[in-house]
């Protein structure tokens, strides 16, 4: 493998675009014909002719088959990343029925012992594909969507996840609680009206502390020039989170 990636490397470092540098570097590592194959050929016959397009998951783990705009097919190339989604279902599961924010359907394949996802299809871009201006123009109204969404997870206590949590007796409190834990660049936009139309990629969902991740999201939107876009969505969820309280305190 070391020596596979070091002439992958070699190989790819004349092209200069870098989602084209990324993709034929993945492929000349890892074998992703069988991900193809699988769609077209293996899972139940009905993809046969549909238009494939294929994508490099982040941080190279996963490989991307969306078809015909209608669903996502997930697959792990890297052996970290076959783990039993079975938790992530249960999560995303729950949070689809509350969530302000559309939540995919959630579909687990057990091929030959590698786990892959099946999505219903979120139409839509992230924030760093999005127009930056437009962005910038709806700001306020993106960090509300997203802050009523973190605060619908947050202040959340469903039984039917009880057995999750680290502790069992844990519950809710100010940016405490059930998060997405991967927000930054994992929700999806209308690219006109800049609504948030959806929230993937739930395998890092878990209870705790929402903190890192809003800071791991702020670096992130920091880099497409959105250094606002926490600040706001903190404002927000702290607004909300004190409305709630005052009152359960009037009650």
């Amino acid at each position: 493998m070391h020596l596979k990636r070091w002439a992958a490397n070699v190989i790819v470092c004349v092209i200069p675009n870098k989602t084209k540098r990324k993709k034929i570097r993945t492929k000349l590592q890892f074998d992703t014909k069988w991900c193809v194959d699988f769609v077209r050929n293996i899972y139940d016959g009905k993809y046969k002719n549909a238009k494939l397009s294929t994508y490099i998951g982040r941080g190279g783990q996963n490989y991307i088959v969306v078809v015909d705009k209608k669903y996502v097919f997930k697959f792990p190339i890297r052996s970290s990343a076959n783990k039993n989604p079975i938790a992530e279902k249960r999560i995303s599961d729950y949070f689809a029925r509350v969530s302000p924010v559309r939540v995919p359907k959630l579909e687990i394949i057990n091929h030959n012992g590698k786990f892959i996802r099946k999505y219903d299809f979120i139409d839509g871009v992230i924030i760093e594909d999005a127009d930056r201006n437009l962005v910038k123009q709806n700001m306020d109204k993106i960090a509300k969507q997203i802050a009523d969404f973190l605060f619908v997870m947050s202040t959340s206590n469903p039984v039917a996840l009880k057995d999750l949590k680290p502790k069992n007796a844990a519950t809710p409190g100010f940016m405490y609680g059930w998060s997405h834990n991967d927000i930054g660049g994992n929700f999806i936009l209308d690219p006109k009206t800049m609504d948030v139309v959806g929230f993937i990629d739930w395998e890092n969902a878990k209870f705790g502390d929402i903190m890192p991740d809003m800071c791991n999201a702020v670096f992130h939107w920091n880099k497409f020039g959105h250094s606002a876009l926490g600040v706001k969505i903190m404002k927000f969820y702290a607004e909300k989170y004190i409305e709630r309280t005052l009152k359960k305190k009037l009650k």
